[in-house]
């Protein structure tokens, strides 16, 4: 049986240490960024926190970090000025009191998202996209770019970010590492060919260096 094709960004799952995943934080996306945000997607820092007297879905927002979706080209290249502004991945929002099947962030609309910040102990789950080159049992310990050719679902609330498969190689400057095959039911590695069939793996971020940790480096790949 194929997989399923249903990407829905990043999913954290455990982390390297085995320690527990551990608290979310509260970010808020301001009501100016036109960009829809999901559960999955990475964010960035918007180079501000909120002003005394802003008020988010009926909360005090002063002081709370501002985020944006981060474009996938902040990953492509470690050690850019993008790169460490870099905060975390969505893993929900509070919910919209006007609309409570309202299960992402609209565009231009202010909301509250809860995030995992980005650690290098952290393992995440994210489906390939299988195009030109799936990704294959001897891929494990590579390195791969992530692609975003989906904005993502406004029905299932999930993010359209993907694994780009046919970058996989030892690039250390890339931002993931294949760290093995998800073991959830029914899940395998591609045999139906390019384009369809879209396995879900493993990956660790390969860099240290994010909004919490600006001045840390690339841990480096397989082969580097």
């Amino acid at each position: 049986m194929a997989n399923r094709d249903a990407p829905s960004g990043f999913r954290p799952v455990r982390r390297v240490s085995g320690l527990p995943l551990g608290a979310v934080q509260k970010v808020y996306i301001p009501v100016a960024d036109g960009t829809a945000v999901f559960v999955g997607d990475l964010v960035k820092y918007e180079d501000t926190g909120g002003a005394a007297g802003l008020r988010v879905q009926g909360e005090n927002m002063e002081g709370v970090p501002a985020v944006i979706r981060a474009a996938i080209t902040d990953f492509d290249v470690l050690g850019t000025d993008e790169t460490c502004d870099v905060m975390g991945v969505v893993v929900g929002f509070k919910p919209d009191a006007d609309n409570l099947m309202n299960k992402h962030r609209a565009a231009s609309t202010a909301r509250i998202a809860y995030i995992v910040p980005l650690s290098q102990d952290i393992v995440f789950e994210i489906q390939e996209d299988a195009d030109t080159t799936p990704i294959v049992a001897a891929d494990i310990g590579l390195n791969a770019k992530v692609l975003q050719t989906q904005a993502g679902s406004a029905t299932t609330g999930m993010s359209g970010m993907e694994l780009d498969s046919s970058t996989v190689a030892t690039t250390n400057t890339f931002p993931v590492k294949i760290i093995g095959l998800s073991k959830r039911v029914g899940n395998a590695f591609n045999t139906a060919g390019s384009g369809s069939d879209q396995a879900v793996l493993e990956v660790i971020f390969n860099t240290q260096q994010t909004w919490f940790h600006p001045s840390a480096v690339a841990v480096g790949g397989l082969g580097t």
